[in-house]
């Protein structure tokens, strides 16, 4: 399978991308294991752009979050259109 790099990787969590820019950890996140710093490696490699979005524009949050039905229409048609071109 090919894949253009970087792969574009949206987040909702702006304090999970600061994390990412923070080359040494802070007091606060002493408790996070560094196993889980690898994605880190992977946007000073350029193989995974972060990017911030919206949590209501999210498609993703419908496989992680229980939505409000709005949200939840949104996201669903969001999914069926983009499947249909694959």
């Amino acid at each position: 399978m090919k894949v253009n790099l970087p792969m574009l990787v949206l987040i909702d969590n702006i304090r999970a991308i600061e994390m990412l820019d923070m080359k040494t950890g802070k007091c606060r996140t002493k408790h996070v294991d560094t196993r889980y710093h690898w994605i880190r490696q992977f946007v000073d490699d350029e193989i995974v752009d972060v990017k911030y979005i919206k949590s209501e524009n999210n498609v993703a949050d419908i496989c992680t979050k229980t939505l409000p039905a709005n949200l939840f229409e949104k996201h669903s048609n969001k999914l069926i259109s983009d499947v249909r071109f694959l």
